[in-house]
């Protein structure tokens, strides 16, 4: 029956929702606690206020729903308008390139595009892209194929890394740059996979 296999992941899920109502309270508190500490403040509405937009006091949920895609949206379509020229779609603004040549459209100043494939085609136009596409369905292949063999993590963890990718991070190889935590999320599971793979490879082929 569909519904006895599919009790523990909804249980799973549930449980993970609870954990994140009760622990973005929960942490927000602590970092309000520590900033007064650091501070030397003793009123917490006023360490709270230090701490910024970091703090949920009550319902991350709601709050999450609330913050939408957080301007996202108007970034993707403001690097997609900065290209307007055929060098730009062929080779890009430039892997070192300021954030001015796409954000000057925006009302405010985000820190990079969150997307590391809209990044890839601002920075490095069409070929870029490509080649980062290429990069990933060469790995997804022997995620897939280890998937097939028994071992079913690799593919969880490199399609939860791509999806996250969508959405936010810089460039895929910011870590040759600016060092950002995001592209570890894709590259740490999608190497040892793909390590994985070639030494059962070598392995079936002795």
């Amino acid at each position: 029956c569909g519904w006895r296999r599919a009790w523990k992941p909804l249980a799973v899920l549930a449980v993970m929702v609870g954990l994140f109502q009760i622990s973005g309270p929960l942490l927000s508190s602590v970092a309000v606690n520590d900033a007064a500490t650091r501070l030397g403040v003793n009123d917490r509405a006023v360490a709270a206020q230090m701490v910024g937009d970091s703090s949920v006091s009550a319902n991350p949920l709601r709050a999450m729903l609330e913050r939408s895609d957080n301007g996202r949206f108007g970034i993707f379509e403001a690097g997609i308008n900065s290209m307007t020229t055929w060098q730009d779609w062929t080779f890009g603004k430039g892997l070192w390139s300021s954030n001015d040549a796409w954000s000057c459209s925006l009302h405010w100043y985000p820190e990079h595009l969150h997307s590391v494939f809209l990044d890839a085609l601002v920075r490095g136009g069409i070929p870029a892209l490509a080649g980062l596409l290429f990069l990933l369905a060469w790995g997804m292949w022997r995620v897939i194929v280890l998937a097939r063999r028994g071992e079913e993590l690799w593919l969880m963890l490199v399609s939860f890394g791509i999806c996250g990718l969508m959405f936010d991070g810089d460039s895929a190889f910011g870590l040759l740059t600016v060092p950002r935590y995001e592209p570890l999320l894709l590259w740490v599971p999608l190497v040892m996979a793909s390590a994985r793979f070639t030494v059962i490879d070598r392995r079936q082929a002795d």
